[in-house]
């Protein structure tokens, strides 16, 4: 190394050029290190807002499941009802069909000619059994269950 000089800091800090360069060196380096916080500043945010954002969806999610779980039983329930209305109806028409054509329209019809082939010969008292007597009128009057005097 024979025909190469070399400098020491102090003489190269006394050279206007060197201390110009390392001034924008410096600068870009904190700049650097400025716009960098900055950033990491931004993503810590963004990161806060996502957090919340995925809480809120979280939280809506389960107020949906819940209201599903709600609709589910509500539904079921319904339908039980229905079933059972159905089951009901069902009773009730087979009911119907008895009676419409079963021994106790007969009955009753019977003695409901006799009851007014008695009154209309003039008999003052009438003792009418009626084991369906619920619904029956005569003359604007209820006939309740079990025997009525006409």
């Amino acid at each position: 190394m024979m025909g190469v000089r070399t400098m020491t800091f102090s003489r190269l800090l006394a050279h206007r050029d060197f201390r110009i360069a390392l001034a924008v060196v410096l600068t870009a380096g904190a700049g650097l290190v400025a716009w960098t916080y900055r950033l990491n500043r931004q993503v810590a945010l963004l990161q806060q807002a996502l957090d919340a954002a995925e809480a809120e969806r979280r939280s809506f999610e389960g107020r949906v499941e819940g209201e599903r779980r709600r609709a589910e039983a509500n539904r079921e329930d319904l339908e039980s009802r229905i079933e059972h209305s159905r089951q009901r109806e069902e009773e009730l028409r087979r009911r119907l069909a008895d009676a419409a054509g079963g021994s106790e329209v007969r009955t009753l019809d019977a003695e409901l000619r006799q009851v007014r082939s008695r009154t209309s010969r003039g008999a003052k008292k009438v003792v009418l059994t009626c084991p369906l007597g619920a619904g029956l009128e005569r003359e604007g009057r209820h006939l309740e269950d079990g025997p009525t005097r006409l």
